[in-house]
């Protein structure tokens, strides 16, 4: 299996290879793989820390895109006809529509996944062909995108977010046979106004569904229990962040009700997805 892990977005970029990569400082060097010098982002979006006002869903960086055309573009798939992908998207654009997530196929600049918000509405198209219903979400909180897409065959999707333990999921026909991913794009990429659009956690693969990270897993040892809720106070209580997912209810933030969430969870269901 040839996989991309990446643990914080901004950290490093999907590179289409094998091995899980890691890193400890918020930049975006590693984005850009196979692409001409300069090309790996557009426009300026801010690779920050919380303590630097841009939110995170794992780790202690994230991505944020402050206007369209402020984007990453990871060129490390090559003629795939397979694409899978799962990243972390906290949509806030608060007029018109904005791309969000664009996979390019054969070098033409023709998306063959798109995503894009508008208003409280998540809207998803393999190839031009759109989902019947958009996917009702809540502006300002964490969402995770997961997107398994095949040449000639459905695309299958599944969004979760907000805090709520409940998958939409559904699948997209029209994926013209022969058509082949060679680019991905992540950010806020055009189209609307007004607001911002932070992502997080992005990975692909060839092969194999990636899944949601351990919402609540605070420390990050892949399960949510005591040493979880404590590390989420330190941090709501300005102390240092958490290398895990303390954003428990995905609002943005980490503060007491996250605090709440992680005890409820270390009680019972344990990891949340």
């Amino acid at each position: 299996m040839l996989k991309t892990s990446i643990k914080s977005l901004a950290l490093l970029a999907a590179l289409f290879g094998t091995g899980e990569l890691m890193a400890q400082n918020c930049n975006t060097t590693a984005w850009g793989v196979n692409l001409a010098a300069g090309q790996a982002v557009s426009g300026s979006p801010t690779a920050g820390a919380p303590t630097a006002g841009v939110s995170r869903y794992s780790g202690r960086c994230g991505l944020r895109s402050n206007a369209p055309a402020d984007f990453v573009r990871d060129g490390s798939p090559n003629d795939e006809p397979t694409y899978i992908t799962r990243f972390y998207v906290r949509p806030n654009v608060t007029t018109g529509t904005a791309v969000l997530f664009q996979a390019l196929e054969d070098g033409q600049g023709t998306p063959s996944i798109q995503v894009t918000q508008t208003g409280n509405q998540l809207g998803l198209s393999a190839r031009g062909v759109a989902a019947a219903t958009n996917l009702t979400i809540s502006p300002g909180f964490w969402y995770s995108v997961e997107l398994n897409w095949a040449a000639g065959g459905a695309m299958t999707y599944a969004v979760r977010g907000a805090g709520v333990a409940t998958n939409l999921t559904g699948s997209l026909s029209g994926v013209a046979a022969g058509a082949q991913v060679d680019q991905a794009n992540l950010g806020w990429i055009s189209g609307g106004s007004g607001g911002t659009v932070t992502t997080d956690a992005f990975e692909s693969r060839r092969t194999q569904a990636i899944g949601r990270l351990c919402r609540g897993d605070a420390n990050n040892d892949g399960g949510v229990s005591g040493p979880d809720v404590i590390q989420a106070r330190t941090e709501s209580l300005g102390g240092a962040l958490a290398l895990g997912q303390p954003d428990c209810n995905e609002d943005g933030g980490v503060s007491g009700p996250d605090v709440i969430c992680i005890r409820n969870l270390s009680l019972g269901a344990g990891c949340a997805g």
